[in-house]
């Protein structure tokens, strides 16, 4: 088993460009240029546009504060605290209007030309059982992962684990999540690794 951890606090928010708020990357992989998969944790402090990423599918989950309205396309979407992952199309570029003050965010990117994607809340009920290899696990707060019923790694605080070699295993959050604490299962499946 080969679990990496990256902590939300060792990662220094970058301010955006527009000066609406700040974003810190957990991760870029692979770790280069032309990376598939991006995930990282914006705050959003003043409404104003989202940067385009035309190529890429986005998912989108809203960690603390109210939450947002998106404008996608011709339709206005509320993504609120505790909602499902908001799925769209980067190109979109929406913009964005704060319900009720400043919200903290979990943004997923996929490059579609690379893969697939997916981010669904986790529970602490079940085994996450993916024939996929990459695959990850966000949480806001400490809890235990349990991988395969064997040794427990405990997570402290705010922080991504995640493994390019997960195929198979069994992911449980071994220790109760209280109502405040926001976990995602993430994985990614690169094109060429698709069953045939």
């Amino acid at each position: 088993m080969s679990l990496s951890v990256v902590s939300l606090d060792s990662i220094p928010p970058t301010p955006w460009k527009n000066g609406g708020g700040t974003a810190r990357d957990l991760l870029m992989w692979p770790p280069e240029a032309n990376w598939s998969v991006r995930i990282s944790v914006a705050e959003i402090m003043r409404d104003g546009p989202f940067s385009d990423y035309t190529g890429f599918d986005r998912w989108f989950a809203v960690l603390q504060g109210t939450g947002v309205t998106l404008q996608l396309g011709a339709d206005r979407w509320e993504q609120r605290l505790g909602a499902p992952p908001l799925r769209f199309d980067g190109a979109l570029a929406p913009m964005c209007w704060l319900l009720d003050g400043a919200t903290s965010d979990l943004n997923l990117l996929v490059r579609r030309d690379a893969g697939r994607g997916s981010m669904a809340i986790a529970h602490a009920d079940h085994d996450w059982v993916s024939p996929v290899a990459w695959r990850a696990l966000f949480t806001t707060h400490a809890l235990d992962l349990q991988v395969d019923g064997g040794a427990v790694t405990h997570v402290a605080g705010a922080a991504l684990v995640w493994s390019a070699q997960a195929a198979q295993q069994h992911w449980r959050i071994a220790s109760p999540l209280p109502a405040d604490v926001r976990a995602y299962w993430i994985a990614f499946q690169p094109h060429e690794a698709q069953p045939r």
